[in-house]
């Protein structure tokens, strides 16, 4: 069977005809497209965020929650619905995905999946807790089993020393269970960063759905940061 990312690239080669300049560079080379130059250098760069790798990704996330009959629901600041996205370019993924919410602001993270103000105010939009209470305030406000949250700091302005550019916080909500964090600083520029994120945060989920398989035969503790108490 054809992969996904070949699929990919077929069906847009296919369908996206984007226009360009008559002639080239005398190398046999074609020019820009026409609207290349009326858009800004820092736009075009934040452009290709979703791989055909990260279809192949996502697509492999949807059957094994298909397979054990799971709703995922994403909580995403930093990444502003890229992760939701990734999930639903795949077709028939509606069994799967139940809802995303784009909590990119303070307010609307309070406001959608019920983060405590005062939680932000005593740590931070970019910290353990709030990722925490984002990724089990999305399974609360949905009907899914499980959520993954993203909050960070993008770049290229913003960071500090205590939180750098390229600091992301993940947290994992599933029902029933402890919800699990964990912290990445993560290299590149703002492009680099979020696609990395989304990256990440997938695996994360998969991660969780592969633990328990192992967890029948040799039950072993998950390798992120949970809080006790």
């Amino acid at each position: 069977t054809e992969s996904i990312s070949n699929r990919f690239a077929r069906v847009t080669n296919r369908h996206m005809r984007i226009p360009c300049r008559k002639g080239g560079d005398g190398g046999g080379n074609r020019k820009r497209p026409v609207w290349h130059n009326a858009v800004p250098r820092r736009i075009l760069r934040y452009m290709p965020l979703i791989r055909p790798e990260l279809l192949e990704h996502a697509a492999t996330l949807l059957e094994e929650c298909r397979a054990r009959h799971l709703m995922l629901a994403t909580a995403e600041s930093c990444t502003g619905g890229l992760i939701a996205a990734a999930l639903t370019a795949i077709p028939g993924s509606s069994d799967v995905v139940e809802r995303g919410f784009i909590t990119y602001s303070n307010e609307a993270k309070s406001d959608l999946v019920g983060v405590p103000p005062a939680l932000i105010a005593t740590h931070g939009a970019v910290s353990e807790p709030v990722a925490r209470a984002m990724a089990e305030g999305a399974v609360a406000h949905s009907r899914a089993d499980i959520a993954v949250s993203v909050t960070g700091v993008a770049g290229p302005g913003g960071g500090s020393a205590a939180k750098p550019v390229g600091l992301v916080w993940f947290g994992l909500a599933r029902r029933g269970r402890p919800t699990l964090t964990e912290h990445q600083i993560l290299p590149g520029d703002r492009t680099a960063i979020r696609a990395a994120t989304v990256e990440r945060a997938i695996a994360l989920i998969r991660t969780s759905l592969e633990s328990d398989d192992r967890m029948r035969t040799s039950p072993s503790p998950p390798a992120w940061e949970e809080r006790k108490g």
